[in-house]
């Protein structure tokens, strides 16, 4: 097969397996590009076997040495933590050597901006996803003041936008995955627009799974639990809405599914909910259950659960911070504004087996329609 380009992917942690959202979406990426494409990827990590749709894998481990090193460097030099933290100077020496083999390089996150080449004349790509200082920003405000890591998370904002603004100069393309966070920032107002591009996120195809034949006992929670988001989200629910729903209706479980830490886990039984690990199929987990429930208030890109959701037909309850969904509108979305609107929709769901079915249907449609991820990803096919 004779390939169109020789790209190169450049990321801080290694992508597999897949847990998080940004880890799926430069999976993604890379298996769409591989397509017509030869990629090779380098990456901080551990020694990986063959994954078929990378060519070629250079690998470089980090040690605590190392990494307390460039943190205590990254202090000093005004840059934010966490770039010291995924600096190692083996792997820059090594793109140095190698990126004259590439007509394109794409540099996963802001953090890997240190990367970048001293002598390169091919394509420079950021998949910046989103603005991890906006995230940060939201992280703070949500924090308790006597929590010592609201001051960390603000001092590392600070430092973040600061990085953020310089750096995104230094590539032909920034892509994020949606405008909605991006209006009131820096980035709208660049003078470059062309530096910009959104290219959303996907999903799988899956087979519809949701029958009003079934009997709806759960309400499930899915998502890589050890993020501050997901974990934040579950802890709020567990607070706020758990007591009331066992009273409303005590055949309803709240069941968290996804990858999660054992003293987490050990937490989350504490307080009577119920966590699976290692979910290697969303469906498996879920033909008896009622909703999706979305409620993050950390905001982090798009929300890909919800997508999970929906690529299997399942009714999802959601915030209106979740929902970053161009063509998923209320019709396929169950959006609630608060506490009480949450249980006002909860129990028409509950209740009227036809509209359940309905919503489940559209949010499925929907998804197939608009969400798949060959379909999202072609617009990279323009910029490589």
């Amino acid at each position: 097969m004779k390939y169109k380009k020789n790209i190169l992917v450049v990321t801080s942690r290694y992508p597999l397996p897949v847990r998080g959202g940004d880890k799926l979406r430069i999976v993604e990426i890379m298996k769409y590009l591989s397509k017509e494409n030869c990629v090779d990827l380098i990456s901080i990590g551990n020694y990986q076997k063959k994954v078929n749709f990378i060519n070629k894998q250079f690998i470089f481990k980090n040690g605590l040495f190392n990494q307390s090193l460039q943190i205590i460097n990254s202090f000093f030099n005004n840059e934010p933590l966490q770039i010291g933290l995924f600096k190692n100077s083996s792997m820059k020496n090594k793109i140095d050597i190698i990126s004259k083999n590439y007509d394109v390089i794409i540099f996963h996150l802001i953090r890997t901006t240190y990367y970048i080449p001293t002598s390169y004349n091919g394509k420079k790509i950021l998949e910046m996803t989103d603005l991890i200082s906006k995230n940060y920003e939201t992280i703070e405000k949500n924090m308790n003041n006597l929590n010592p890591l609201k001051f960390l998370y603000k001092f590392e904002k600070k430092r973040l936008e600061k990085f953020e603004k310089i750096n995104i100069k230094k590539f032909d393309w920034n892509i994020f995955v949606n405008k909605k966070d991006l209006k009131k920032s820096y980035i709208n107002n660049n003078k470059k627009k062309g530096l910009i591009k959104f290219i959303g996120n996907g999903t799988e195809l899956k087979e519809k799974i949701y029958s009003k034949k079934i009997t709806k006992n759960n309400l499930i929670f899915f998502g890589n639990i050890n993020s501050l988001a997901n974990r934040s989200a579950c802890i709020d629910f567990i607070k706020n809405f758990l007591p009331t729903l066992k009273l409303k209706y005590p055949q309803l479980k709240f069941i968290i599914l996804g990858n999660c830490s054992v003293l987490l886990k050990i937490f989350f039984k504490f307080l009577g909910v119920t966590v699976y690990s290692n979910i290697k199929n969303l469906s498996d987990y879920s033909q008896n259950s009622l909703a999706g429930i979305c409620n993050v208030k950390i905001q982090s890109g798009l929300q890909n659960k919800i997508l999970d959701y929906t690529s299997l037909g399942i009714p999802v309850l959601a915030n209106k911070i979740s929902n970053n969904f161009e063509f998923l509108t209320k019709q396929d979305l169950l959006i609630y504004n608060d506490d009480q609107d949450f249980f006002i929709k909860l129990d028409k769901l509950k209740n009227n087996k036809k509209f359940r079915t309905k919503i489940s249907s559209n949010c499925y449609l929907k998804t197939r329609k608009h969400y798949k991820w060959n379909d999202v990803l072609k617009e990279y096919s323009s910029i490589i």
